[in-house]
This record gives structure tokens, C-alpha cells and sequence, in this order.
């Protein structure tokens, strides 16, 4: 379901694109684009200022004094010995904090009493729930000042009574929740104002990181007062375009080079699972030299992508109407459907041939300015233009009407007793005929 909601919302986006260019009414699409609020400061009523950050990840922090004020003055939790509670200037009246932000505070040792960092995007949250445990509490006091309680063994009480509690022999102790949505009482109204209570006035000896891995709300009181006095944080999913600009990044911040069809290979073979995803790139690059590039063939050989048989071949095959050599690519994806599952690889395909739409719908057809359109790298754009001369328009409008068709049988709607490997091999022929 999940998947077809996907592909209905990104073709609903391919026809405004090409609506708006067939127009040549290029200001409206600016106008969309503010009018979704992306990368814009959103001010709050209340104590602080708040911001939204662009789509993707992002959060909120309070700020400015009675919302009007041109500094922040965030409390923050100072480990330079014998230091306290401090107050660091932030000369902008609104600013977006973002996941690498808040690691690289927490690295510098600027930390805020309290966290609360929240969203549907795993890998994120456990990453600064380690930064935080790596760094607050010294490795000798860890034993009697480092606390890590789970939602569902715990409640709201006991979690602040925990940070209410003085560090034994130690100049502060950390206390993390993980899984805060199942924490007892913190979806009701008495447990969130105790929340907010303490959050309003927290310790200062204590730093409370609370990590809830469903949305929240940002407009309650009690997560307004965790921005207030420390770090809000909504880590978001990503969105599937932004996968292999994430893995080049993830890369580079390694000290790696990747090609981009090595980028694609990753995010074709694994999907939107960036715990996983950064997991097989460390995998890969301890089998490399330390200046040695992720290549496509790296990729195909550590992370067990055939290196015949996979997305990119098929789309090549397609692309080129070479039947025999197409038919041959999903008959073996129908063999080996537990490896090639048939909803990931229409997923791939209907978004390949949505960008073809794209790229016949634009009047700008040079490479630089499809990558932009396409939002891919430039290296792939001669693929979509070699897929634009294969296929006319009104074809590649059948192509999206079959893959969509393909889909909901591959969920059982109309096609009872047809396997994946029917539907592949049906949806190949309504291509390429």
C-alpha cells in the first residue's frame, strides 16, 4: 500500500511538472515551492522563536527572548571542569539545527540539559543517543552515572526521578530513554506536564536525552519547553530522491570517493534503510585502500548485486528493446523473487520512466539543466535521453499506465494466481510491444 501510494503521488508530480512547462509558467513552480514553507523560518507564538527547517531532516529550537529578540541564549551544559549551566550567544533570530549539527555540538562538548529528539528515522536517533553516551560521563564514572532506560520498562516518574537525582562522586550524569513512545504516561496529559515542568527548570547537573522514534506534535507545550531550554529535534525519513546524495555524503565524510552508479547501485539494491546502508559502505571500505574509489563493480561484489541481473541491466535492456536479453533479466528476478522483490523493482521502474516523462517534457534538454529537472546526477541523464528517443510520449504514458497496472497485481488486485514472475514477464512484453 505503502508503494502505491508512492507511485500515485510521485505521477501526480511528473504531470504539474509537465503542465507547468508546457505553459512556460516557470514563476508558479518558485511559488509552490514557498508556498510548502521548504527551508523556511516558521516563528512560534510563546517563549521562544521556532524554526522549521526544508523538507527532509530537520528541527526546532527556541530562541529568541519573548520571541522578538535578535540573539538566542539556549542553556547549555559546559564540560570544561568546574564549569556550570552557561549561556551561549547565537547571533541570528532564527536557525535551523539539523542532525549533523547537533553531533558536531555534541563533539565540541556543547551540550544542552535536555534532548528531545524525535521522528521515524532510526539510524539518526541512535546515532546521537551514542555520540551523547560516548561523551557526557567519563568512561570511569559510567557505572554509577550513566543511565539508559527503555519505554517499555520504564514510566514518566520514574525517568525524572532519575533526573532529579544528584551524580554519585561525578560533575553530572546522563540519562537516556530510548523508545519513548512506549513510556508509560507520556502520551497522557499528567505525564506531559511533569515533562514540561522539569524541562522548563531542568537540572543542572543533569543532561536528559529522550528519544521517541514516532512524530510528535511540536506544537504541545511540553515538547515546546524541551526547544526552550535545550535541543528539539524531528529526524525525518529521507525522502527516497535524497538517498544517493546521502550515500555520497556518508562517503565523503569518510574520507571515500564513490562513482554515482555506485551510489545508485547502493540505494537500488537496499532501499531506504540508512542503518543498513551505512553498515555495507563500512563494510566495503575495509576491503579497500585507503585511496581507492567505490566503484560499481566494488559494490556488485561485496554487496551481492549480480552484475548482470539487476535494475540498472534491466532498464539498459528496455532502453536498447533488446527482448531477449530483458526477458532474460526478470525470468531470472522470478526465480530469485525473495532477492528481487517485485514491488522494489516497479518501484525503481516507474520512477525511471517518470524522469523519461520529464526529460520529453522539458525545454531545457541540455545535460546540466535535465540533471537539475531530473534531480539526478548529470552523469545519468544521458540514459533518459536515450530512453526519450526510444519511446515517444504517448508510449512512455502506457509504459507508467502498465508498471502502475503491474503493481497492484503484484498486491493481488485482479491477478488471483499470477506470480511476480507473470507479472514481470507481462509488464516486460506491454513495454517493449
Amino acid at each position: 500500500m505503502a508503494c502505491s501510494m508512492r507511485l500515485w503521488a510521485l505521477s501526480s508530480d511528473c504531470w504539474q511538472v509537465i503542465s507547468r512547462n508546457r505553459a512556460g509558467n516557470r514563476s508558479s513552480s518558485a511559488r509552490d515551492i514557498q508556498a510548502t514553507g521548504e527551508g523556511s523560518a516558521v516563528p512560534t507564538r510563546g517563549h521562544g522563536a521556532f524554526v522549521r527547517a526544508g523538507r527532509g531532516i530537520g528541527s526546532k529550537i527556541g530562541y529568541a527572548e519573548n520571541g522578538s529578540g535578535p540573539t538566542a541564549k539556549p542553556d547549555c551544559v559546559s564540560l570544561q571542569p568546574g564549569a556550570r549551566l552557561v549561556h551561549q550567544l547565537l547571533a541570528v533570530t532564527a536557525l535551523s539545527a539539523t542532525v549533523d549539527t547537533v553531533l558536531k555540538d555534541i563533539r565540541n562538548k556543547r551540550i544542552a540539559p535536555v534532548y528531545l529528539i524525535h521522528g521515524d528515522e532510526p539510524y539518526y536517533l541512535d546515532r546521537i543517543a551514542d555520540e551523547l553516551e560516548k561523551v557526557v560521563v567519563p568512561v570511569a564514572e559510567r557505572g554509577f552515572n550513566q543511565f539508559v532506560l527503555f519505554g517499555k520498562d520504564a514510566d514518566v516518574g520514574a525517568v525524572l526521578n532519575n533526573a532529579r537525582r544528584y551524580p554519585f562522586m561525578a560533575e553530572r550524569q546522563l540519562v537516556v530513554v530510548k523508545e519513548a513512545q512506549q513510556l508509560a504516561g507520556i502520551k497522557e496529559k499528567p505525564g506531559q506536564q511533569l515533562l514540561e515542568s522539569y524541562a522548563m527548570e531542568p537540572l543542572g547537573s543533569t543532561v536528559l536525552a529522550i528519544f521517541h522514534n514516532e512524530p510528535l506534535d511540536e506544537r504541545k507545550a511540553w515538547v515546546k519547553a524541551f526547544a526552550n531550554k535545550g535541543v528539539l529535534l524531528n529526524a525525518k525519513k529521507l525522502y527516497d530522491n535524497k538517498l544517493v546524495d546521502w550515500v555520497g555524503d556518508y562517503c565523503r565524510g569518510r574520507g571515500a570517493k564513490i562513482s554515482p552508479k555506485a551510489c545508485q547501485l547502493l540505494v537500488d539494491a537496499i532501499g531506504n534503510d540508512l542503518k543498513r546502508m551505512a553498515g555495507e559502505v563500512d563494510k566495503i571500505l575495509l576491503n579497500l585502500r585507503v585511496d581507492e574509489e567505490i566503484s560499481a563493480t566494488t559494490v556488485e561484489r561485496l554487496v551481492g548485486i549480480s552484475k548482470e541481473y539487476n535494475v540498472f541491466e534491466l532498464q539498459k535492456a528496455l532502453t536498447q528493446r533488446d527482448v531477449v536479453k530483458a526477458n532474460r533479466i526478470v525470468d531470472y528476478f522470478g526465480k530469485n523473487a525473495k532477492d528481487n522483490p517485485a514491488v522494489v523493482i516497479l518501484a525503481q521502474l516507474y520512477q525511471y520512466f517518470s524522469r523519461v516523462l520529464l526529460v520529453q517534457a522539458s525545454k531545457d534538454q541540455s545535460e546540466r539543466g535535465l540533471a537539475a529537472v531530473l534531480g539526478v546526477n548529470p552523469f545519468f541523464v544521458k540514459d533518459y535521453l536515450a530512453a526519450a528517443r526510444t519511446y515517444p510520449l504517448v508510449k512512455v504514458a502506457d509504459i507508467i499506465h502498465a508498471i502502475r497496472r503491474a503493481d497492484a497485481q503484484s498486491k493481488g488486485i485482479d491477478a488471483a494466481t499470477m506470480t511476480e514472475a507473470d507479472i514481470l514477464k507481462e509488464l516486460v512484453f506491454a513495454i517493449l510491444h
